[in-house]
């Protein structure tokens, strides 16, 4: 499965939320949904606006842009962005950071558990 095929399952979320999000400002794979699902709703009690720039996944972690907001809102992001750095970006399973690469200071850098982190070493042996 592609992350690509994450992409209705992260909008429908989106929806589910109220957030108004187009896939053209990125979209992470469904293992990071929960964290979402928690972040979400988290940030609207504390007075969010609802308004994002952009989610996306950077350096094995998420990244959740707002425009303004405070230091608890800002915090309360950090937080599951920290979070999202042990958890497989494609299961939810806890997860490492790691290249994931048959040889070593190659391939993308990827928060992913055993599993799927030894099925990407594959793919990367095997382009």
């Amino acid at each position: 499965m592609s992350k690509r095929d994450d992409l209705p399952g992260f909008l429908e979320l989106m929806k589910r939320h109220g957030v108004n999000y187009n896939a053209n400002m990125g979209y992470v794979a469904a293992g990071w949904f929960p964290i979402l699902d928690r972040l979400i709703p988290k940030l609207q009690a504390m007075g969010w606006d609802g308004q994002v720039a952009q989610i996306k996944e950077k350096l094995a972690r998420l990244r959740f842009y707002i425009g303004k907001g405070s230091e608890p809102l800002y915090a309360a992001i950090t937080e599951a962005e920290t979070e999202s750095g042990r958890t497989c970006e494609e299961c939810g399973a806890p997860g490492r950071s790691d290249s994931w690469a048959a040889k070593e200071n190659s391939g993308w850098i990827r928060t992913l558990c055993g599993q799927h982190g030894e099925e990407q070493r594959k793919r990367n042996a095997n382009p």
